[in-house]
């Protein structure tokens, strides 16, 4: 980093100055709505009939394991609204390391971080989550993380960008739609 750009980072950090987030490249909605609508009900398929706060606990994880700031963003106002604590949401980043879970959550959130990295899901993994969920639910539970991280390797690669909290503040075209249109991607 060359002493300009450390002076300008240092000139933000102190003003409280937020930096924008990188620009959108796409816009899948209008570019293949044909997908962005599969990718829906795919979303939506696989959250039927699972338990909402177990849902909201994939959504958030797989958000934070893929570095995908618009699902991080989307995902913790979802969480509230399902009624998670604020508790449980500040600590999903580490709920190995607290009592805060259920077995239920442990079981999804140890299938979602295992989905995220490459290869098999290990063995006591998938036994753990058989042994928290009918196999109705785990089929769920497997098909929502399956979901979760596809929407976000899409947003990382598109840059789908959290929306901006600043009054008129920049926001992308697809970041704020009216409920029930086909640019809310709810389930996902």
């Amino acid at each position: 980093m060359t002493r300009m750009q450390n002076t300008y980072y240092q000139d933000i950090a102190t003003s409280g100055t937020m930096l924008p987030a990188p620009g959108e490249r796409i816009h899948l909605p209008r570019l293949a709505p044909d997908v962005h609508q599969a990718m829906i009900a795919l979303a939506e398929a696989a959250s039927d009939g699972l338990d909402p706060a177990v849902a909201a606990l994939i959504r958030m994880r797989s958000s934070q394991l893929n570095g995908c700031a618009s699902g991080v963003d989307r995902h913790v106002g979802a969480a509230r609204r399902v009624g998670l604590s604020e508790q449980k949401i500040i600590a999903v980043a580490a709920w190995r390391a607290t009592p805060f879970f259920t077995v239920r959550e442990r079981a999804a959130l140890a299938l979602a971080e295992s989905v995220a990295r490459p290869g098999a899901v290990p063995d006591e993994v998938f036994d753990g989550a058989a042994r928290a969920f009918d196999e109705d639910e785990l089929a769920r539970v497997i098909a929502m993380t399956v979901a979760a991280h596809a929407w976000d390797r899409l947003d990382a690669v598109t840059h789908r960008s959290p929306r901006d909290p600043r009054p008129h503040g920049r926001q992308h075209p697809h970041r704020d739609p009216a409920p029930g249109t086909p640019d809310e991607p709810a389930n996902c």
